[in-house]
Protein backbone atom coordinates (compact mmCIF):
# COMPACT_ATOMS: atom_id res chain seq x y z
CA UNK A 1 0.00 0.00 0.00
CA UNK A 2 1.55 3.54 -0.80
CA UNK A 3 1.51 6.11 1.19
CA UNK A 4 -2.10 7.82 2.63
CA UNK A 5 -3.38 11.13 3.72
CA UNK A 6 -5.40 10.48 7.05
CA UNK A 7 -7.68 13.05 8.00
CA UNK A 8 -10.66 12.69 10.74
CA UNK A 9 -10.66 8.83 10.32
CA UNK A 10 -10.70 8.58 6.63
CA UNK A 11 -7.82 7.48 4.68
CA UNK A 12 -7.38 9.12 1.25
CA UNK A 13 -4.73 7.33 -1.38
CA UNK A 14 -4.43 7.63 -4.98
CA UNK A 15 -1.55 9.95 -4.78
CA UNK A 16 0.32 11.10 -7.73
CA UNK A 17 2.57 13.61 -6.66
CA UNK A 18 4.22 13.49 -3.44
CA UNK A 19 6.96 15.71 -1.51
CA UNK A 20 7.63 15.04 2.01
CA UNK A 21 10.87 16.80 3.44
CA UNK A 22 12.16 16.33 7.25
CA UNK A 23 15.66 18.22 8.12
CA UNK A 24 17.35 18.81 11.31
CA UNK A 25 17.73 22.45 10.79
CA UNK A 26 13.97 22.86 10.57
CA UNK A 27 11.48 21.78 13.46
CA UNK A 28 8.86 21.62 11.25
CA UNK A 29 8.51 19.07 8.67
CA UNK A 30 6.64 19.86 5.71
CA UNK A 31 4.32 18.23 2.76
CA UNK A 32 2.70 18.56 -0.47
CA UNK A 33 0.14 15.96 -2.46
CA UNK A 34 -1.57 16.30 -5.73
CA UNK A 35 -3.85 14.48 -7.90
CA UNK A 36 -4.49 14.19 -11.17
CA UNK A 37 -7.99 13.57 -10.49
CA UNK A 38 -10.53 16.05 -8.50
CA UNK A 39 -11.14 12.92 -6.45
CA UNK A 40 -8.81 10.19 -7.10
CA UNK A 41 -9.81 6.47 -6.66
CA UNK A 42 -13.38 6.94 -5.32
CA UNK A 43 -16.78 9.29 -6.14
CA UNK A 44 -17.32 10.87 -3.11
CA UNK A 45 -16.45 14.20 -2.74
CA UNK A 46 -12.93 14.51 0.00
CA UNK A 47 -13.96 16.54 3.09
CA UNK A 48 -10.48 18.02 3.26
CA UNK A 49 -10.69 21.69 4.94
CA UNK A 50 -7.83 24.14 5.77
CA UNK A 51 -6.48 23.86 9.28
CA UNK A 52 -7.47 20.25 9.15
CA UNK A 53 -5.71 17.70 11.25
CA UNK A 54 -3.78 15.12 9.62
CA UNK A 55 -0.94 12.56 9.54
CA UNK A 56 1.17 11.34 6.23
CA UNK A 57 1.67 7.85 6.63
CA UNK A 58 3.68 4.91 5.00
CA UNK A 59 2.48 1.23 6.15
CA UNK A 60 1.05 2.86 9.74
CA UNK A 61 4.69 5.16 10.37
CA UNK A 62 3.83 8.60 10.38
CA UNK A 63 5.76 10.63 8.11
CA UNK A 64 4.33 13.87 9.55
CA UNK A 65 1.71 14.97 11.65
CA UNK A 66 -0.15 18.44 11.51
CA UNK A 67 -2.20 20.52 9.81
CA UNK A 68 -3.74 21.16 5.98
CA UNK A 69 -2.27 24.42 4.95
CA UNK A 70 -3.05 25.01 1.56
CA UNK A 71 -5.52 23.55 -0.91
CA UNK A 72 -5.32 24.54 -4.51
CA UNK A 73 -7.75 23.15 -7.48
CA UNK A 74 -7.30 23.50 -10.52
CA UNK A 75 -9.53 22.10 -14.15
CA UNK A 76 -9.80 22.41 -17.72
CA UNK A 77 -11.29 20.61 -20.40
CA UNK A 78 -8.83 17.71 -20.16
CA UNK A 79 -7.93 17.41 -16.32
CA UNK A 80 -8.84 18.11 -12.82
CA UNK A 81 -5.74 18.51 -10.41
CA UNK A 82 -6.06 19.26 -6.54
CA UNK A 83 -3.24 19.69 -4.35
CA UNK A 84 -2.40 20.05 -0.76
CA UNK A 85 0.25 21.02 1.67
CA UNK A 86 0.86 21.41 4.90
CA UNK A 87 3.68 21.00 7.82
CA UNK A 88 4.04 19.48 10.96
CA UNK A 89 2.33 20.85 13.89
CA UNK A 90 5.52 22.37 15.66
CA UNK A 91 5.30 24.57 12.78
CA UNK A 92 2.97 27.42 14.88
CA UNK A 93 6.46 27.06 16.98
CA UNK A 94 8.19 28.59 13.87
CA UNK A 95 5.59 31.22 12.84
CA UNK A 96 4.07 32.31 16.09
CA UNK A 97 5.40 35.08 18.61
CA UNK A 98 5.61 33.70 22.27
CA UNK A 99 2.37 36.07 23.50
CA UNK A 100 1.58 34.73 26.62
CA UNK A 101 1.35 36.55 30.22
CA UNK A 102 4.01 34.57 31.64
CA UNK A 103 7.04 35.39 29.62
CA UNK A 104 9.57 35.13 32.50
CA UNK A 105 11.02 32.06 34.41
CA UNK A 106 13.51 31.37 37.00
CA UNK A 107 14.82 28.56 39.20
CA UNK A 108 13.32 26.25 36.45
CA UNK A 109 15.35 23.96 34.25
CA UNK A 110 15.21 23.95 30.52
CA UNK A 111 13.20 21.17 29.86
CA UNK A 112 10.69 23.05 31.97
CA UNK A 113 11.29 26.13 30.04
CA UNK A 114 10.30 24.28 26.65
CA UNK A 115 7.66 22.78 28.29
CA UNK A 116 6.08 25.92 29.27
CA UNK A 117 6.80 27.66 26.07
CA UNK A 118 5.24 24.87 23.92
CA UNK A 119 2.31 24.20 26.21
CA UNK A 120 0.17 27.22 24.60
CA UNK A 121 0.22 25.52 21.02
CA UNK A 122 -0.63 21.94 21.98
CA UNK A 123 3.08 20.53 21.13
CA UNK A 124 4.53 18.04 23.61
CA UNK A 125 8.14 18.09 24.33
CA UNK A 126 10.03 14.81 24.47
CA UNK A 127 13.92 14.90 25.79
CA UNK A 128 16.50 11.93 24.73
CA UNK A 129 16.98 9.97 28.16
CA UNK A 130 20.40 10.14 27.60
CA UNK A 131 20.46 13.82 28.26
CA UNK A 132 19.46 12.97 31.73
CA UNK A 133 21.07 9.87 32.35
CA UNK A 134 24.66 9.78 32.09
CA UNK A 135 25.48 12.26 29.31
CA UNK A 136 28.25 14.78 29.92
CA UNK A 137 25.81 17.40 29.10
CA UNK A 138 22.96 16.02 31.58
CA UNK A 139 24.16 18.12 34.13
CA UNK A 140 23.27 21.98 31.95
CA UNK A 141 19.70 20.08 30.80
CA UNK A 142 18.36 19.52 34.33
CA UNK A 143 20.30 22.40 35.98
CA UNK A 144 18.21 25.18 37.12
CA UNK A 145 18.51 28.62 35.07
CA UNK A 146 18.20 31.51 37.64
CA UNK A 147 16.43 33.28 35.19
CA UNK A 148 14.82 33.29 31.25
CA UNK A 149 12.76 36.07 29.34
CA UNK A 150 10.74 36.43 26.17
CA UNK A 151 11.30 39.51 24.69
CA UNK A 152 8.25 41.05 22.62
CA UNK A 153 8.48 39.82 19.57
CA UNK A 154 10.36 36.69 19.28
CA UNK A 155 9.05 33.76 17.93
CA UNK A 156 8.67 30.47 19.94
CA UNK A 157 11.60 28.79 17.75
CA UNK A 158 13.53 31.71 18.79
CA UNK A 159 13.27 31.17 22.38
CA UNK A 160 13.57 27.19 21.90
CA UNK A 161 16.53 27.69 19.87
CA UNK A 162 18.44 30.37 22.35
CA UNK A 163 17.92 27.55 25.06
CA UNK A 164 19.09 24.26 23.15
CA UNK A 165 21.87 26.36 22.05
CA UNK A 166 22.76 27.27 25.29
CA UNK A 167 23.26 23.47 26.67
CA UNK A 168 24.53 21.93 23.11
CA UNK A 169 21.58 20.24 22.44
CA UNK A 170 19.25 19.90 19.30
CA UNK A 171 15.24 20.83 18.69
CA UNK A 172 13.81 18.60 16.06
CA UNK A 173 10.79 16.69 14.71
CA UNK A 174 10.34 12.84 13.54
CA UNK A 175 7.03 13.30 11.96
CA UNK A 176 4.62 12.54 15.36
CA UNK A 177 3.82 16.38 15.73
CA UNK A 178 6.02 16.49 18.96
CA UNK A 179 9.21 18.40 19.54
CA UNK A 180 12.05 16.43 20.46
CA UNK A 181 15.47 17.31 22.29
CA UNK A 182 18.38 15.02 21.07
CA UNK A 183 21.59 14.86 20.01
CA UNK A 184 22.84 14.20 17.00
CA UNK A 185 22.73 10.41 15.98
CA UNK A 186 19.89 9.71 18.50
CA UNK A 187 17.08 8.77 17.20
CA UNK A 188 14.12 8.42 19.54
CA UNK A 189 10.65 7.40 19.65
CA UNK A 190 7.24 8.16 20.02
CA UNK A 191 6.92 8.03 23.37
CA UNK A 192 10.90 9.29 24.13
CA UNK A 193 12.28 5.65 24.40
CA UNK A 194 15.49 5.35 22.64
CA UNK A 195 15.18 2.50 19.37
CA UNK A 196 17.93 3.10 17.46
CA UNK A 197 21.10 5.27 15.85
CA UNK A 198 21.80 3.18 12.70
CA UNK A 199 20.24 2.30 9.20
CA UNK A 200 19.97 -1.08 8.69
CA UNK A 201 21.19 -0.42 4.67
CA UNK A 202 24.61 1.66 4.01
CA UNK A 203 24.95 3.92 0.82
CA UNK A 204 27.33 1.77 -1.29
CA UNK A 205 28.38 3.32 -4.99
CA UNK A 206 27.40 1.49 -7.52
CA UNK A 207 24.50 -0.44 -5.92
CA UNK A 208 21.62 1.36 -4.15
CA UNK A 209 23.11 5.20 -5.17
CA UNK A 210 21.36 6.49 -8.06
CA UNK A 211 22.80 9.97 -7.96
CA UNK A 212 25.70 12.03 -5.61
CA UNK A 213 26.59 15.21 -4.80
CA UNK A 214 28.66 17.14 -2.68
CA UNK A 215 28.77 20.95 -1.54
CA UNK A 216 31.55 22.76 0.05
CA UNK A 217 31.28 26.32 1.30
CA UNK A 218 33.55 28.29 4.15
CA UNK A 219 30.71 31.45 3.42
CA UNK A 220 29.05 31.50 6.77
CA UNK A 221 32.57 29.67 9.02
CA UNK A 222 34.50 32.39 11.28
CA UNK A 223 38.06 31.87 12.18
CA UNK A 224 37.07 32.12 15.64
CA UNK A 225 34.06 31.90 17.69
CA UNK A 226 33.94 34.32 20.97
CA UNK A 227 31.18 33.66 23.85
CA UNK A 228 30.54 36.27 26.39
CA UNK A 229 28.35 35.96 29.08
CA UNK A 230 27.17 37.90 32.36
CA UNK A 231 28.24 35.92 35.61
CA UNK A 232 26.58 36.24 38.89
CA UNK A 233 28.30 36.20 42.12
CA UNK A 234 28.47 33.19 44.18
CA UNK A 235 30.61 31.54 46.26
CA UNK A 236 31.20 28.72 43.75
CA UNK A 237 32.97 31.08 41.40
CA UNK A 238 36.19 32.59 40.49
CA UNK A 239 36.72 36.42 39.82
CA UNK A 240 36.74 35.91 36.07
CA UNK A 241 33.60 34.09 36.30
CA UNK A 242 32.20 37.12 38.29
CA UNK A 243 33.43 39.57 35.99
CA UNK A 244 32.98 38.58 32.62
CA UNK A 245 33.14 34.65 31.47
CA UNK A 246 33.95 34.29 28.01
CA UNK A 247 34.73 31.16 25.88
CA UNK A 248 36.20 31.06 22.65
CA UNK A 249 37.30 28.40 19.78
CA UNK A 250 39.30 28.73 16.65
CA UNK A 251 38.39 26.92 13.28
CA UNK A 252 41.35 26.49 11.43
CA UNK A 253 39.64 25.55 8.41
CA UNK A 254 38.98 29.47 8.27
CA UNK A 255 42.48 31.37 6.89
CA UNK A 256 41.07 34.61 6.84
CA UNK A 257 40.27 36.91 10.22
CA UNK A 258 36.86 36.18 10.52
CA UNK A 259 35.74 36.58 14.39
CA UNK A 260 31.98 36.06 15.56
CA UNK A 261 30.96 37.54 18.99
CA UNK A 262 27.96 35.39 20.97
CA UNK A 263 26.37 36.46 23.94
CA UNK A 264 25.26 33.82 26.18
CA UNK A 265 21.76 33.80 26.70
CA UNK A 266 22.00 31.98 30.45
CA UNK A 267 24.14 32.30 33.24
CA UNK A 268 27.65 31.99 31.71
CA UNK A 269 30.34 30.30 33.45
CA UNK A 270 33.40 29.93 31.46
CA UNK A 271 33.36 26.27 31.20
CA UNK A 272 29.68 26.20 29.10
CA UNK A 273 31.11 29.53 27.14
CA UNK A 274 33.63 27.36 25.89
CA UNK A 275 30.62 24.64 25.50
CA UNK A 276 28.64 27.43 23.51
CA UNK A 277 31.33 28.58 21.54
CA UNK A 278 32.37 24.41 20.30
CA UNK A 279 28.76 24.13 19.27
CA UNK A 280 28.58 27.27 17.40
CA UNK A 281 31.44 25.97 15.11
CA UNK A 282 30.21 22.70 14.70
CA UNK A 283 27.03 23.90 13.55
CA UNK A 284 28.38 25.79 10.94
CA UNK A 285 30.96 23.27 10.20
CA UNK A 286 28.07 20.64 9.53
CA UNK A 287 26.26 23.21 7.51
CA UNK A 288 29.10 24.17 5.40
CA UNK A 289 29.63 20.07 3.81
CA UNK A 290 26.75 18.48 2.90
CA UNK A 291 26.72 15.34 0.43
CA UNK A 292 23.58 14.38 -0.71
CA UNK A 293 22.36 11.00 -2.27
CA UNK A 294 19.21 9.89 -4.16
CA UNK A 295 18.26 6.21 -3.72
CA UNK A 296 15.06 4.24 -5.21
CA UNK A 297 11.79 4.05 -3.45
CA UNK A 298 11.64 5.25 -0.01
CA UNK A 299 12.54 2.42 2.14
CA UNK A 300 15.36 0.19 2.99
CA UNK A 301 15.82 -2.98 2.03
CA UNK A 302 14.27 -4.21 5.39
CA UNK A 303 11.16 -2.12 4.91
CA UNK A 304 11.88 0.33 7.12
CA UNK A 305 12.04 3.91 6.21
CA UNK A 306 15.27 6.12 5.98
CA UNK A 307 15.35 7.64 9.10
CA UNK A 308 16.03 11.48 9.95
CA UNK A 309 18.97 11.76 12.52
CA UNK A 310 20.25 8.19 12.04
CA UNK A 311 24.01 7.30 11.43
CA UNK A 312 24.20 5.28 8.34
CA UNK A 313 27.38 4.12 6.57
CA UNK A 314 29.04 5.22 3.17
CA UNK A 315 31.14 3.51 0.68
CA UNK A 316 31.37 5.90 -1.83
CA UNK A 317 35.22 6.39 -3.65
CA UNK A 318 33.66 8.61 -6.03
CA UNK A 319 33.18 11.06 -4.06
CA UNK A 320 36.06 10.06 -1.27
CA UNK A 321 33.90 8.98 1.37
CA UNK A 322 34.07 6.32 3.69
CA UNK A 323 32.81 5.26 6.80
CA UNK A 324 29.96 6.68 9.34
CA UNK A 325 27.78 9.86 8.34
CA UNK A 326 25.03 11.30 9.98
CA UNK A 327 21.43 11.87 7.69
CA UNK A 328 20.53 15.78 8.41
CA UNK A 329 17.83 15.80 5.92
CA UNK A 330 15.44 13.17 4.34
CA UNK A 331 13.16 13.92 1.30
CA UNK A 332 10.65 11.57 0.16
CA UNK A 333 8.97 12.00 -3.67
CA UNK A 334 7.09 10.43 -5.98
CA UNK A 335 5.99 11.77 -9.30
CA UNK A 336 4.89 9.78 -12.84
CA UNK A 337 8.25 10.66 -14.49
CA UNK A 338 10.59 8.96 -12.00
CA UNK A 339 8.67 7.13 -9.54
CA UNK A 340 9.24 6.99 -5.57
CA UNK A 341 12.36 8.26 -4.81
CA UNK A 342 14.28 9.01 -1.25
CA UNK A 343 17.21 12.17 -1.11
CA UNK A 344 19.73 11.71 1.99
CA UNK A 345 22.05 14.90 3.20
CA UNK A 346 24.65 13.18 5.30
CA UNK A 347 27.15 15.41 7.20
CA UNK A 348 30.12 13.77 9.59
CA UNK A 349 28.74 12.01 12.52
CA UNK A 350 29.94 14.81 15.04
CA UNK A 351 28.50 17.69 13.60
CA UNK A 352 25.26 18.13 15.91
CA UNK A 353 27.29 16.44 19.13
CA UNK A 354 28.48 18.72 21.48
CA UNK A 355 30.90 16.04 23.21
CA UNK A 356 32.48 14.42 20.70
CA UNK A 357 34.18 10.73 19.71
CA UNK A 358 37.64 10.93 18.20
CA UNK A 359 37.72 11.57 15.07
CA UNK A 360 39.05 9.31 12.17
CA UNK A 361 40.80 11.45 9.28
CA UNK A 362 39.97 9.71 5.46
CA UNK A 363 42.48 10.94 3.08
CA UNK A 364 39.89 12.91 0.89
CA UNK A 365 36.39 13.88 0.57
CA UNK A 366 35.14 15.12 4.45
CA UNK A 367 37.21 14.79 7.31
CA UNK A 368 36.98 15.78 10.65
CA UNK A 369 34.17 18.51 11.58
CA UNK A 370 36.88 20.75 11.57
CA UNK A 371 39.51 19.85 8.77
CA UNK A 372 39.98 20.92 5.80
Amino acid sequence: MGPILKVAGEEYSGWTSIHVDQSLENIAHSFSLGATDLFPGRPEDWKLALGDECSIELDGEPLVTGYIEDIHINYDGRNHVMKISGREKTADLVDCSFAETENEWKNLDVGAILVRLCAPYGVKVLIDGDLVAGNPIAEAIVKKVPEFKANEGDTVLELVRRLCDSVGVLPCCYGFGKLFIVQGGSRISNDGGKTWEATEDGLVFGKNILEGSITESNRDRFSRYIVKGQGRGTDNKTLADYVEPTGDLDDEVVSRYRPMVIHADLEATTGNCKDRAAWEARIRAARSREITYTLPGWQQSTEQLWYLNALVAVDDPWLGVEGERLISRVSFTLDDDRGSLTHLTVVHPESYRLIPKPIKKTKKGMKGVFDK
